[in-house]
């Protein structure tokens, strides 16, 4: 996205934002036209596969499959667009070759931990929590959910980029501070759900209605980065450990899982999109503060 808005002849910090959030439609789409032909009907086991200790050799395969899939398609576009279009230099073109080799090592060692570890740890954790008192789940719940944001890798490097396309007037630590509060938050409101067993939609519903109401007010700036801080919370720190805690806490309390913790990754998703338009709020009052006080424009 940064790359496009760059290309352009008027260029706009707005413009580097909302590409990853405009991604996430056309699976959405997919999933909902795919409802239409499935009965939903399923039912859920209650059980969660651990692998056994000592036994992750067995895992090394199924993770170098899946690292494959996600990643052989995306090198082959490169290397597509490299003899087509791009045309880099010998070396950089290493670089990238090697980049990708340490991507590969890294993602199957990530996918070997998230399943004999992660995954069953949350699950463990949820389930633990739940049984002794389900109302420390909101608690818990809310601190996990703002310290496991701050371990998604995506989550840095949007907070990289935002401090540098906006010249430092968005520190890094702020962006980080805002990101771990909307975190919590819908982690806060996914235990809400979880306990009580109401509708996803009692919560998505008002939520984006804020969001889309805020957009109005706020920076162009912060509309797109909003929804993009959105989307690079729900990574994989959410889809394995966040989820598993969720399905633990659901199958404790008697709920069930597949209406009351599935879902749980659209509410890391959401709940940032409002605390970072707050944000930008903020950022706007405080501009119009200094250009008044300084007798100038805002940035």
């Amino acid at each position: 996205g940064i790359g496009i808005a760059r290309v352009q002849k008027k260029q706009n910090d707005a413009d580097n934002f909302g590409y990853v959030s405009l991604a996430l439609i056309g699976p959405t789409l997919a999933l909902r036209i795919l409802s239409l032909f499935n009965d939903g009907g399923a039912a859920f086991s209650g059980e969660v596969s651990v692998a056994a200790a000592g036994n992750f050799l067995s895992l090394i395969q199924p993770s170098l499959a899946m690292t494959a899939q996600a990643l052989v398609p995306l090198l082959l576009l490169c290397l597509f667009y490299q003899f087509l279009l791009l045309k880099m230099p010998l070396g950089q073109l290493v670089r990238m070759v090697t980049g990708f080799v340490y991507l590969f090592v890294g993602l199957t060692l990530f996918f070997m931990g998230s399943n004999g570890g992660f995954i069953p740890v949350g699950y463990q954790i949820g389930y633990a929590i739940g049984t002794y008192n389900r109302y420390l789940l909101l608690l818990v719940g809310a601190v996990i959910g703002a310290i496991t944001v701050l371990s998604e890798p995506s989550v840095w490097v949007l907070v990289n980029q935002v401090q540098e396309i906006t010249q430092g007037h968005i520190k890094k630590p702020l962006m980080l501070v805002a990101l771990a509060i909307g975190v919590g938050l819908s982690l806060f409101l996914a235990m809400i759900r979880v306990i009580t067993g109401l509708a996803i939609w009692y919560f998505v519903l008002p939520t984006y209605a804020l969001a889309v109401f805020l957009s109005f007010f706020v920076p162009d700036l912060f509309v797109g980065l909003s929804f993009d801080s959105g989307s690079v919370s729900s990574g994989p720190m959410a889809s394995t450990f966040i989820l598993a805690f969720a399905i633990g806490s659901s199958v404790s309390v008697g709920g069930n899982p597949l209406t009351d913790a599935f879902g749980v990754i659209l509410f890391v998703s959401m709940t940032p999109v409002v605390i970072v338009e707050l944000l930008g709020l903020v950022y706007k009052r405080t501009q119009k503060k200094m250009a008044a006080s300084k007798g100038g424009k805002s940035i």
